[in-house]
């Protein structure tokens, strides 16, 4: 929401700025309707964009950052809307999204990946033991559409089975739902088989690097 002029007597001018969420004052189940993630969640998200908190609008405290960045995420609704309900102004919702967009792939090879000591993959494998009692499952596979704008550039591809253009993308999860693993540069008319077959997890399964671990999916 952009900052309202307000005309008063006397000819002078003074402006009205909306009040920015924080993490403080909204109560958990609000945080989770903005940003999708349980409060605590969203609130350990912080320490992972501290680099953000003196740079692209430094008045603006970090957790309204976050909560307009995931909120944006979550609804794909417009920057000006997500900005409005967040207290922001659209021009800075902007400039906002777009550092935590960078920040995400500075830090994201040190959050998502499968864990490479035994003990962490023995953790996982009793989690989804303790499901089904099916032994060494390491993580589950499926496919997912994300939305897109229809592209300029060979744009049948990108129309899915639904009829809609998308990114199909790939993930690789825990029974916590832990993403271990994203695949996110296929158009929407690949077959989530296609991913898996050419997929570098698949590579490193088939490898040996993962021992007799198994990955289950459903395609």
């Amino acid at each position: 929401m952009a900052a309202i002029p307000l005309f008063v007597p006397g000819g002078h001018r003074r402006r009205h700025y909306p009040t920015r969420k924080t993490f403080e004052r909204l109560p958990d189940h609000e945080i989770r309707r903005h940003c999708g993630l349980p409060a605590w969640g969203a609130r350990e998200l912080i320490e992972l964009y501290e680099p953000l908190q003196g740079r692209t609008t430094s008045s603006i405290p970090l957790d309204t950052k976050i909560l307009a960045f995931l909120s944006q995420l979550r609804s794909g609704s417009f920057q000006w809307m997500v900005g409005g309900d967040c207290g922001i102004a659209q021009s800075s919702c902007s400039r906002i999204i777009q550092a935590c967009c960078n920040q995400t792939l500075q830090f994201a090879p040190d959050v998502i990946d499968i864990p490479r000591s035994v003990a962490a993959q023995n953790k996982i494998k009793q989690e989804f033991y303790g499901i089904a009692r099916i032994p060494n499952i390491l993580g589950v596979v499926d496919g997912t559409h994300v939305p897109i704008l229809s592209p300029t550039e060979n744009e049948p591809s990108f129309v899915n089975r639904k009829q809609f253009h998308s990114i199909n993308c790939q993930i690789v999860a825990t029974r916590d739902y832990q993403i271990l693993d994203v695949v996110a540069k296929w158009p929407g008319s690949v077959h989530d088989s296609y991913i898996w077959q050419n997929s570098s997890v698949r590579d490193r399964l088939y490898s040996g690097e993962f021992g007799s671990s198994i990955f289950i999916g459903k395609y």
